[in-house]
């Protein structure tokens, strides 16, 4: 009986620091050191600031960066984000939100450049934000469509103006202006069709 004990007890160690070794070896494989690039006006510290993911960890997970690349892509300051990977590091490859300079309308016969100008989210001197370029996208599209031009399509694009500013440009494809040619009344009683 003491022996079946003395086995047992064995067994349940070697078993547990099987399973402890396990969990070193699984925790350290997939926790790497993370990388940054692309910053010029930003640094490390300034990217800190904007996660409550501590970046300057030697074992960040996967988890971990897809939080930090959530945090950065609600932040108006980051752009755009290209992450890659290898055995030992995460690279992040940040490209910093410039300033507008001017923005251009290209394309518009119909309707006038005020009219859309004043309607967009972008402004001149502001950060390029790509979620206020998607809305000025939608609205130059609604402007048009209100006014009967059903077929629009809208681009954007950016020239590089300076190392940190750029001119946002939209290329406006107006269609053609649907119109209403006839109008029928159907069950009219009461009313002559004049």
């Amino acid at each position: 009986m003491n022996i079946m004990i003395f086995y047992r007890n064995n067994l349940f160690k070697f078993l547990l620091l099987v399973v402890i070794l396990f969990l070193s070896f699984y925790g350290n494989s997939y926790s790497k050191n993370l990388k940054l690039s692309g910053l010029s006006k930003l640094n490390s510290n300034d990217i800190q600031t904007i996660s409550n993911i501590n970046i300057f960890s030697t074992n960040l997970s996967d988890n971990d960066i897809s939080t930090l690349i959530k945090d950065l892509n609600n932040s108006d300051l980051i752009y755009d984000i290209l992450l890659s990977q290898d055995e030992n590091f995460y690279y992040l490859k940040l490209s910093e939100s410039k300033i507008i300079n001017n923005i251009y309308i290209n394309g518009n016969i119909r309707i006038d450049d005020d009219l859309i100008l004043e309607n967009l989210d972008s402004k001149n001197e502001y950060l390029l934000i790509k979620n206020s370029i998607n809305n000025d996208l939608k609205t130059i599209t609604s402007i048009y469509k209100s006014q009967g031009f059903n077929e629009v399509s809208v681009n954007s694009s950016v020239e590089t103006f300076s190392d940190d500013r750029i001119n946002l440009i939209f290329t406006i494809n107006e269609g053609r202006p649907q119109k209403l040619t006839k109008i029928k009344f159907y069950g009219n009683n009461t009313f002559s069709t004049k």
